[in-house]
């Protein structure tokens, strides 16, 4: 049987070679290659899947703890020890008769319980407005301990003045635990400088 040559180019770039061979050789370069190709893009989307599925894993792991820690740092917010110490501080200034007193406690009371439950909606407030309710809470402790300390805040007009955003209440656990330190002391009024 004598082949056929026709006048195309092979492989090599050579004219003649025969033609069926050409197309097999030809055929079976191409496949390869796409083969080999498509096994690596299978493999890839299934290092990609796999990555994808670790990335899922850890984000619904990730938004968990935020909204665990924002629920702790509610509740941390409205202390129910402090929430019934502050109670008890209005109910003794009126069982003593101290009207005045407990209006002013009340008041303070109010407002600082308005700000911490305007607060606990946003992740960050305005400096000042954490300053301000960081006050409310320092002077309801000094009532509350009838005086016991004194407390002196020095802060920069520029902070105050500037719209820096802060986490709400960030100090305040801070501020919280020197001011049952300090209104430990049996002493004459203690003083807390802040600054």
């Amino acid at each position: 049987m004598e082949q056929r040559v026709d006048a195309v180019p092979g492989p090599s770039g050579f004219v003649g070679m025969p033609t069926e061979e050409f197309a097999f050789e030809h055929f079976s370069e191409h496949a390869a290659k796409y083969i080999v190709r498509f096994a690596v893009i299978v493999d890839l989307r299934d290092q990609l899947c796999g990555l994808l599925a670790v990335h899922i894993r850890h984000e619904a792991s990730f938004k968990q703890k935020i909204a665990e820690t924002e629920m702790m740092a509610l509740r941390s917010q409205m202390n129910p020890h402090f929430i019934f110490n502050s109670l008890n501080s209005i109910e003794n200034f009126m069982m003593q008769n101290e009207k005045r007193l407990a209006s002013s406690y009340l008041n303070k009371f109010a407002k600082l319980v308005r700000n911490i439950l305007d607060s606990s909606k946003q992740n960050m407030i305005s400096f000042s407005k954490d300053m301000e309710t960081l006050k409310l809470y320092i002077e309801l402790e000094e009532q509350r301990s009838e005086n016991k300390f004194v407390t002196q805040l020095h802060i920069d007009g520029e902070l105050m003045e500037s719209d820096y955003k802060v986490p709400p209440l960030i100090i305040q656990p801070f501020v919280e635990n020197a001011t049952k330190k300090v209104g430990a002391v049996k002493r004459p009024p203690a003083t807390a400088l802040l600054n």
